[in-house]
């Protein structure tokens, strides 16, 4: 009987501790960084047919973000890894709230190019400029803060950058 009560308990305790964790999955709601790239880029490409934005826009072929340069210096001075960029930029989302500027705070960023010091579509959108120009990014979450909330930027949050690409040392 013994060995009949520890083999209850057991298969119990099992039964209980595979309960928990399945329940720590959503199965309904899993984070999907490829869906949600596919979501948020749908919703760039109303946002730029709606502000008639979509002819000149770049489409970066490995991460899909896009890209839309204003004005081009010509100066064939492109960033390399390791290299210092220094920009002006405003941030904001689709709903033209914004969350910072560096115009407000009279300083420009500087970072290191290919650095995990800034998100990764930011890195990905001065990939296509040279020093002296100015673009607008616009960064689906994926390729920016993701799931995460990031001070008052909601998760998955769709970023648009306004930049001004200073210099380069």
């Amino acid at each position: 009987m013994k060995g009949l009560s520890k083999i209850l308990f057991y298969g119990m305790a099992a039964m209980v501790a595979a309960a928990l964790f399945t329940s720590c999955f959503n199965e309904d709601d899993p984070y999907d960084p490829n869906k949600q790239l596919e979501k948020e880029n749908r919703i760039i490409e109303g946002f730029l047919v709606e502000n008639n934005l979509n002819s000149n826009v770049l489409i970066d072929s490995l991460y899909d973000m896009r890209i839309l340069i204003h004005s081009t210096e010509n100066s064939a001075n492109r960033p390399l890894t390791g290299d210092n960029i220094v920009t002006d930029y405003i941030l904001y989302d689709l709903d033209s709230n914004k969350y910072d500027s560096s115009y407000d705070r009279n300083e420009p960023l500087s970072f290191i190019y290919n650095s995990s010091g800034v998100i990764l579509g930011f890195n990905v959108g001065f990939l296509y400029l040279q020093e002296g120009d100015s673009a607008t990014f616009f960064v689906p979450s994926p390729l920016a803060y993701g799931p995460n909330q990031q001070g008052s930027i909601p998760p998955n949050t769709t970023l648009i950058f306004n930049v001004k690409f200073k210099s380069l040392n």
